[in-house]
């Protein structure tokens, strides 16, 4: 310590210091003790970077896949290229229509033209995000995602079957999603929240499908595979063996569950692949199911639009819908047999007569195969 009278004192190392030394000595001191302990934190901050930036490497492993997704990729493209082009053409079809009818809707002030719009805009984002899906060889995870893209095609068509009950389905729907979003964030005072509970008193508010139950029974409500009943989509023909795209939704519940069915014995995807990888085999189950549904919700969207005076444009998108959903569907049918999905992709035929009588059914022929003609 100098010999100085101490005027100033340091807690923290025990140092005292006179007003001279002060002003040449360093505000902040510490014992040797203290300074072993800085080091050692030193060298963990030290030894910390260097894990970081081991970590930020890219490994050899890292390299080889994303090599192997380049490669898949390209395969992809080679194999189901046309009908994903075809699938991005029906894509950007579906936005042109929403875009069109923004006005159309606004102005009319229909509760059932607001709601059916919301849903088809929410519907065009997934068959693009799908689309993306597919490209990138992730099978389940498309068909995971066109389970919500059904939903929103049979709440379309259940709304437009609405009943002259009040509130009206297109109503409760749009209301339903404002209390969803007030019970999620706990906002149950919100004064909008209020209001809802007092208008749909002895409803179930809470429950995610409320909003089907008719005003006279509020209690009645109707799951999702009931209200594709309703609307006129079908479960399985035993007796042909054939999937309806109802029992394709319920198949997908393994999916998103992960459960012990999805796991060992899953009907939609092949089982030799890893799950979840990525894989050029099976493309066609997510991308015929999105173009179908792409094409009924758009249908449903422009079935249902306020009188106007473009009706011309409008049929246009419609019918540039259709052909799409057809084209996807024929290359699809000509896709090599080794590639397809469990469900074996899609069988499409014409027919014609000859002129000596003769009626002939034609097969699109796949890669690799020869043409099929069957004599009827």
């Amino acid at each position: 310590m100098c010999a100085r009278k101490a005027k100033h004192s340091d807690e923290s190392s025990g140092f005292q210091y006179c007003a001279g030394h002060m002003k040449r000595h360093p505000a902040y001191c510490c014992t040797y003790s203290q300074a072993i302990e800085i080091q050692a934190e030193r060298a963990k901050m030290q030894e910390g970077a260097q894990d970081l930036l081991r970590a930020g490497r890219e490994r050899p492993l890292l390299k080889l896949l994303n090599k192997q997704q380049s490669i898949l990729e390209k395969a992809i493209k080679k194999e189901w290229g046309k009908a994903l082009s075809w699938l991005s053409k029906a894509v950007a079809n579906s936005l042109n229509c929403w875009e069109a009818t923004i006005p159309l809707y606004r102005d009319s002030g229909s509760q059932l033209g607001v709601t059916h719009h919301m849903l088809h805009g929410q519907a065009c984002s997934l068959a693009q995000t799908i689309t993306n899906h597919c490209k990138r060889g992730e099978i389940q995870s498309a068909i995971i995602l066109w389970r919500s893209l059904f939903e929103i095609e049979v709440n379309m068509a259940y709304i437009a079957r609405d009943t002259t009950q009040v509130p009206s389905r297109a109503q409760r729907y749009y209301d339903w999603s404002i209390a969803n979003y007030f019970y999620v964030n706990k906002l149950f005072s919100h004064e909008t929240m209020v209001e809802m509970q007092r208008k749909y008193q002895g409803w179930n508010l809470k429950h995610y499908d409320g909003w089907t139950a008719p005003p006279d029974n509020p209690k009645a409500i109707l799951d999702m595979p009931k209200r594709a009943l309703q609307v006129g989509y079908n479960e399985r023909n035993k007796e042909a063996g054939e999937y309806s795209s109802l029992d394709i939704y319920n198949l997908c519940h393994a999916y998103v569950h992960n459960n012990m069915f999805g796991m060992l014995n899953d009907p939609l995807t092949p089982r030799d692949r890893l799950p979840n990888a990525p894989s050029i085999v099976g493309l066609d189950t997510p991308i015929c199911l999105a173009a179908i549904s792409l094409t009924t919700i758009t249908r449903l969207l422009l079935d249902n639009i306020p009188d106007s005076g473009h009706v011309d444009e409008l049929q246009s998108l419609r019918k540039f819908a259709e052909i799409q959903e057809s084209q996807v569907l024929l290359e699809i049918a000509m896709v090599r047999s080794d590639i397809l999905s469990p469900l074996s992709g899609v069988e499409l035929s014409t027919k014609f007569r000859s002129s000596d009588g003769v009626e002939y059914t034609v097969v699109p022929k796949r890669r690799g195969e020869t043409q099929r003609v069957r004599l009827l």
